[in-house]
C-alpha cells in the first residue's frame, strides 16, 4: 500500500481546502449586506459595497493560498514518501505464537501505516496462522 497519491489528488485537495476557507467569508459579505442596520446606507449600495469589499478580501486570501499551494504539496508529498520509506522499512515482529494452536509458524497477511496522532506513524501487522 502506497501512501502518495497522484499529483491532481493533491491539487484537488489544495483547492477543495481553499474553497473551504473563502467561503465564510463570501457568506459573512452576504450576511453583511442584508443586515445593514449600521449605516443609512440604500440595499443597492450596501450591495455594491459588500461585494467589492468580498471580491477584494478574497482576492487577497486566494493570492495568499496560491503563492503557497506548490509549497505546501511538496511537504505533503514528502511525508507521504517518508511514509512509503517507514513502511518499507518495517520489520513484522517474531517469536510469537497463534492464541488458538500455539504454533510458531504465522505469516503476515497485512503490514500498514497507522498514525494515531502522536507526530509517527506505526506499524500495524496482520498475521495469519499457517496451521
Amino acid at each position: 500500500m502506497s501512501c502518495i497519491q497522484t499529483d491532481d489528488f493533491y491539487n484537488d485537495l489544495y483547492d477543495l481546502m481553499t474553497i473551504r476557507e473563502c467561503l465564510p467569508v463570501s457568506n459573512h459579505w452576504k450576511e453583511y449586506a442584508k443586515s445593514n442596520r449600521y449605516m443609512n446606507a440604500s440595499d443597492e449600495a450596501m450591495g455594491r459595497f459588500a461585494a467589492f469589499s468580498s471580491e477584494l478580501q478574497l482576492h487577497f486570501m486566494k493570492g495568499e493560498r496560491y503563492a503557497r499551494k506548490s509549497a505546501t504539496i511538496r511537504e505533503w508529498q514528502n511525508e507521504a514518501r517518508a511514509k512509503d520509506q517507514q513502511l518499507e522499512k518495517a520489520q513484522a515482529p517474531r517469536n510469537f505464537s497463534c492464541r488458538a494452536c500455539s504454533s510458531r509458524t504465522m505469516k503476515v497477511i497485512s503490514k500498514d501505516l497507522h498514525d494515531w496522532g502522536e507526530g509517527t506513524c506505526r506499524s500495524l501487522f496482520l498475521f495469519e496462522c499457517s496451521s
